[in-house]
């Protein structure tokens, strides 16, 4: 399935700025966000670590894809959600193993709370083979992605198409 995302690509996209995904990282990182289950920020493009100090995985996914796109998103929060709309755009399924890739494409990741074993579902953005995420213990980080552990059991879907 992997090879199939190179191919000429008829599903929906967004138009993304990576460079945007990486700079609200490094500015939650700066300001010492930590991981907070249900803290989201209070606004879009609120400072991090003056308007808050802890965000969750979907509220980091949700502000970072608002801060990244060129169009306004209604993106929802709760990965839960994040996913439902996610499929009902027609954004392509793709799979775990092309995640691993190196071909630009953004891609979104989600592990349903019945697939956890604590029940709670996550959701991460992919590229090149690495995260970019809040996850609990430490708050917002980028960390590789190897397809094992939680990751095996991730539904993966496609936002940009690969270069």
């Amino acid at each position: 399935m992997a090879q199939r995302d190179k191919q000429i690509f008829p599903f929906p996209t967004l138009d993304l700025d990576f460079t945007q995904i990486e700079t609200f990282l490094n500015l939650c990182r700066a300001a010492k966000v930590r991981y907070g289950l249900g803290a989201k920020p209070p606004f879009q493009k609120a400072v991090p670590g003056r308007d808050y100090t802890k965000i969750d995985c979907s509220g980091f996914v949700r502000e970072a894809l608002r801060r990244a796109s060129v169009t306004p998103l209604g993106f929802p929060d709760g990965s839960v959600r994040q996913r439902e709309w996610i499929v009902s755009k027609g954004f392509k399924r793709s799979s775990v193993e092309a995640a691993r890739l190196h071909d630009d494409a953004i891609r979104i990741a989600f592990l349903r709370p019945q697939d956890s074993a604590s029940k709670v579902g996550h959701v991460v953005l992919v590229r090149n083979g690495l995260t970019y995420e809040s996850h609990g213990g430490v708050g917002p980080n980028s960390r590789g992605w190897f397809g094992t552990g939680w990751q095996a059991h991730a539904l993966v879907y496609v936002l940009t198409a690969p270069r």
